[in-house]
């Protein structure tokens, strides 16, 4: 039996959003989730926080991440 790699800490100190910014938040939010998977920050296979868990350690709503998560499904960099 193969042993289980340890699952990596959620890199939430590389996520910021710009409350004053043009751009909405649960499009920052996708663009910052975009970059850590990119850089590898977050090894494929690994979990994001919950939707509930991330809104409250952003202090943002649950639908601005609900809204980020799904737009990382639709462009296929979550399953």
């Amino acid at each position: 039996m193969r042993p289980h790699a340890k699952p990596q800490p959620f890199p939430l100190d590389t996520l910021t959003v710009n409350r004053a910014g043009p751009e909405h938040l649960s499009r920052q939010l996708y663009h910052g989730l975009v970059a850590i998977i990119r850089s590898r920050a977050l090894p494929p296979g690994s979990e994001l926080p919950s939707t509930r868990a991330l809104a409250a350690e952003l202090g943002l709503g649950r639908n601005t991440i609900v809204a980020a998560y799904d737009q990382l499904v639709t462009e296929g960099y979550l399953a």
